[in-house]
């Protein structure tokens, strides 16, 4: 009977290894979606150059993207629809 509910313990444990591939998950995810952006905006800015003059995608921009890619994600579909 012991060994039964130690079982049952060990299925809701999360290991650091576990953690550490969400973690790593998340930023690769970013990542891609990160360089989806700069796919997107080098297309969507060569064609509107001459409207476009004050706008720059640096690195803080990707770092934050990476980091927050499920609310980039949430402003570019808001983009989209308006």
């Amino acid at each position: 009977m012991d060994n039964s509910i130690e079982t049952t313990k060990n299925k809701h444990h999360i290991t650091n290894m576990e953690i550490l591939n969400y973690i790593i998950t998340y930023l690769v995810i970013g990542a891609i979606i990160s360089v989806c952006f700069d796919l997107w905006l080098e297309a969507f800015t060569s064609k509107m150059k001459e409207e476009i003059t004050d706008f720059e995608w640096g690195w803080l921009e990707r770092f934050f993207v990476i980091l927050l890619w499920p609310y980039a994600i949430f402003l570019l579909i808001k983009g989209i629809i308006k």
